[in-house]
């Protein structure tokens, strides 16, 4: 759990939440939810405004609500889907060589270590800082469904198109294991199907 433990921890020791709000979130982990902080929301252990609330004043950072941020493409684009999927990190605006994200975690350094390696690799965002603000587990899990599963979907069907069934069928795989995916199943099978067929053929 590493980071995330942390941040339980300190919600424990301030009074947010129980031992038995986190064992009952942990045994869904990876089947409602994909953190335990997530489905202490989902679950109604603690509210998502008080949860960031929270977060931001203890570790004096800004806050965001992602559900009320329209991202532009070029932001979003900065940062690879599968290393937002992964690590749950949310770009929110680039500006004078400063990349700001959005994530429930502000302990996980290692997040942002890794993320810093990420942007190294693009010309556009090379010695960018990290800027990071706080941000609900489900609004952020809400923000990544909605910018970049439709991006990895296209990127499905963009490299079938060019025949590269394995690429596109990789995709759709990862789309579909897990949560990931499973609001949209019907749709993404459908897609992950014709594909498979074109491979066969």
């Amino acid at each position: 759990m590493g980071s995330e433990q942390l941040i339980l921890d300190v919600l424990k020791e301030n009074g947010k939440i129980t031992d038995q709000d986190i064992e009952k979130a942990e045994k869904d982990v990876g089947v409602r939810a994909g953190t335990v902080l997530e489905l202490l929301v989902l679950n109604g252990s603690i509210k998502e405004t008080e949860l960031v609330s929270f977060l931001a004043e203890y570790f004096s950072m800004g806050s965001v609500k992602l559900d009320e941020q329209s991202l532009p493409l070029e932001v979003t684009q900065l940062v690879p889907a599968e290393f937002v999927r992964d690590k749950r990190v949310v770009p929110v605006k680039f500006d004078a060589g400063i990349l700001t994200v959005a994530m429930t975690n502000p302990m996980d350094v290692d997040t942002i270590d890794n993320l810093a390696v990420q942007l190294n690799k693009n010309e556009k965002t090379r010695n960018a800082q990290v800027e990071t603000l706080v941000a609900g587990p489900v609004d952020v899990q809400s923000a990544i469904d909605l910018y970049y599963r439709g991006q990895q979907l296209a990127s499905a069907v963009e490299a079938a198109a060019g025949g590269d069934y394995e690429s596109a069928l990789k995709n759709i795989g990862e789309m579909i294991s897990g949560k990931e995916g499973a609001d949209e199943a019907p749709i993404i099978r459908f897609v992950s199907a014709v594909i498979s067929q074109a491979y066969r053929s």
